[in-house]
This record gives structure tokens, sequence and C-alpha cells, in this order.
């Protein structure tokens, strides 16, 4: 049965969003030891075994490459092809878990 790996990740973004909303943000020791950190060491060899796995994971790469390795906004050829290529991924495999 799949859709693990796309739990894991929704409630890794829920957490995180949750912790930037908090105006303890700027503590240090706030910053420590948060929920969000057990749950990516939880993802860790998390199998894609359906389409929402794998919407999970093109997603993840989207926001890590965001403003670096994956990028549209005009930067080099390479970045602009990574961009692309992920982005038509994802749009691909959302239709799948649509259908």
């Amino acid at each position: 049965m799949g859709g693990e790996l796309a739990r894991l990740m929704r409630r890794y973004f829920a957490e995180v969003a949750t912790f930037e909303a908090d105006p303890r943000d700027a503590d240090e020791y706030f910053r420590s030891d948060q929920p969000f950190d057990e749950t990516l060491k939880q993802m860790v060899g998390v199998p894609v075994r359906c389409p929402e796995d794998a919407l999970a994971g093109v997603e993840w790469l989207i926001d890590l490459g965001r403003g670096c390795m994956i990028d549209l906004s005009g930067g080099s050829s390479y970045y602009n092809v990574a961009g692309s290529i992920v982005n038509e991924l994802r749009d691909y495999l959302a239709k799948e878990v649509r259908s």
C-alpha cells in the first residue's frame, strides 16, 4: 500500500509552517529539536509506491531546489531545464493522482 511518503511529507510541511508562524522562531533554543526534524529522518528510505508518493517527492524537489538548481526565473539554461522538467513531471503526476 502506498501513500506513506506523501503522508510524511504533508506532515513535515505542516510542522515547518507551524514553526515558521511561531513568534519564538528567532529564539535559538526554540529553533533546536523541532518535530519536523524527526519527520525528516523518518522520510529517509521510504519507498515510492504510488503516484501520490511520486508527486510528493517531486514537490519536495521543487521546494528544495527553488532559487537554486530548479529555477525558471531566467537564470542558467541548466536550471531552467531542470525546473521545466520537474514542473512538467509534477503536473503529469498530479493528473495521475486525480484519475
